[in-house]
């Protein structure tokens, strides 16, 4: 049976696309980014490929980070933790 790479692209873009609506998800749920773990057991991939792909999503602009490499440390462009003013007037 011969390669098939048109499908292995495919394959690759989808699980690209849940692990990325799986951290927008996860934020909008909890506040933070899902640690890499939690994303490989949750998208049934291993560690090092749900990393290659949060690289892939930083390098494409979707996400961003100030700490590459570090659980939780990216986050969706266009989100982002609004500081809240604790001053009572």
């Amino acid at each position: 049976m011969p390669y098939n790479t048109k499908n292995r692209y495919e394959q690759g873009q989808a699980l690209r696309k849940e692990i990325y609506m799986y951290i927008v998800s996860y934020i909008k749920l909890v506040g933070y980014a899902p640690s890499v773990t939690e994303i490989s057991e949750r998208v049934d991939a291993g560690r090092a490929t749900v990393w290659k792909h949060i690289n892939n999503l930083v390098d494409d602009g979707l996400l961003k980070t100030n700490h590459p490499s570090t659980d939780r440390a990216y986050t969706p462009v266009g989100y982002g933790i609004r500081e809240i003013s604790k001053e009572i007037k």
